[in-house]
C-alpha cells in the first residue's frame, strides 16, 4: 500500500458537490460511456503524496529519499496545519488574474482532460488576491519533514494547483470530441462567480491505498484527529524495502 494526504474526500459542501456533479453530467453527455465518473465521495483534492517505504524501521520518502518522522508529521497535521481558501471557477478567458498555472491561463487549466483523467482545478486566494499558499505548503513539507512533492523536481519548480479528478476517460476519443467536451466544462466553470472551498485540519484525510484512484472499497481513510491514526499505524501501511 501507499499513503497520501487529501482534502474533501467523502462528504463535501453542497456547492462543491453540485459543481462536481454538474461537470460529471456534462462529460457523461458529451462522452457517453467513454467517461467513467468517480463516486462523489471518491473525488478529492490532493495536498501532497506521502509515498515511501520502510527500511530498517525507518520511513523513507519516495521522492526525496529522506527519513520521515511519522510522529512529527501527524503532530503538524493536528496542531499547525494552516487554513487555505481555494477558488474554483469564475476564470474568464479574457481576464488577467496575475498568475498562470504551468505557463497556462487559469481558464484553460480550470478543466482539462489529461490522458485518461478528467481534471478540474482551483487556486488559493487571500482576500481579493491570489496567493501561493498551496505551493508554499508543499515546500514546507519538504523542508520540515523530508516529504517532497512529486512535481517539485527542481528547486525552482512551482505547483500551486488544487486539483481534483472527476473521472476516467478512454484515450481513444477523437481530438474534436475531446475539445468540445473540455470547452463545455470550461464554459460552465467560467460562468460561475467562483466557488470558495476551505482547506483546513477538519477537511483533511490521510488515505492508505492500493489503487491510486482511492476507491472507498479498497482504501483506508482517517481524519487527522482519529485516535486510530497513530505513528505505528501509519508506518504499517508502507511496504518494506529489500533492506528493511
Amino acid at each position: 500500500m501507499q499513503v497520501t494526504l487529501v482534502s474533501h474526500y467523502g462528504e463535501k459542501p453542497d456547492d462543491l458537490a453540485g459543481l462536481i456533479r454538474y461537470c460529471q453530467e456534462l462529460l457523461s453527455f458529451r462522452l457517453a460511456a467513454r467517461f467513467r465518473p468517480y463516486q462523489l465521495e471518491q473525488v478529492h483534492g490532493t495536498i501532497i503524496g506521502f509515498e515511501g517505504h520502510q527500511q530498517s524501521g525507518r520511513l523513507l520518502n519516495r521522492n526525496s529519499g529522506e527519513q520521515v518522522d511519522p510522529e512529527a508529521l501527524l503532530r503538524f497535521l493536528r496542531k499547525q496545519f494552516p487554513v487555505i481558501e481555494i477558488r474554483i471557477g469564475g476564470f474568464r478567458h479574457w481576464a488577467n488574474y496575475g498568475f498562470q498555472s504551468r505557463g497556462t491561463h487559469p481558464y484553460l487549466r480550470s478543466f482539462s482532460i489529461q490522458g485518461k483523467i478528467a481534471v478540474a482545478m482551483g487556486w488559493p486566494v487571500q482576500g481579493d488576491a491570489f496567493a501561493n499558499s498551496i505551493d508554499d505548503l508543499r515546500w514546507r513539507f519538504c523542508r520540515d519533514f523530508g516529504v517532497r512533492h512529486k512535481w517539485h523536481n527542481t528547486k525552482d519548480a512551482v505547483d500551486n494547483d488544487f486539483f481534483f479528478v472527476l473521472g476516467r476517460v478512454e484515450e481513444s476519443i477523437g481530438p474534436f470530441r475531446l475539445h468540445h467536451a473540455m470547452t463545455e466544462v470550461r464554459t460552465f466553470l467560467s460562468s460561475l462567480d467562483g466557488v470558495l472551498v476551505r482547506i483546513e485540519k477538519d477537511t483533511l484525510r490521510v488515505v492508505a491505498y492500493m489503487d491510486e484512484q482511492l476507491p472507498p472499497e479498497t482504501s483506508f481513510v482517517f481524519s487527522v484527529n482519529d485516535p486510530l491514526l497513530t505513528s505505528d499505524r501509519l508506518l504499517s501501511y508502507y511496504p518494506m524495502s529489500d533492506g528493511g
